[in-house]
């Protein structure tokens, strides 16, 4: 732990770090490269929430995810 994180009372400054929203709150897109469909709709199957794959990628014979051809 550095110093620097350490206020002059010895407790933790915690005024620099940034908390991420809970998982439950992030939005779920679409992890194809360059899609990004919104997967929280209510249309959406939860299969494909699941899988964060939209349907059009569900039927496609490949695809790209993080640059991995799948």
């Amino acid at each position: 732990m550095p110093a620097s994180s350490l206020r002059e009372d010895g407790l933790l400054d915690l005024s620099s770090i940034i908390l991420s929203a809970p998982a439950s709150r992030k939005a779920i897109v679409c992890q194809v490269d360059g899609c990004g469909k919104d997967l929280a709709g209510l249309s959406s199957k939860s299969y494909t929430v699941r899988h964060k794959c939209c349907a059009d990628h569900l039927r496609a014979c490949t695809v790209t995810v993080a640059g991995v051809l799948s």
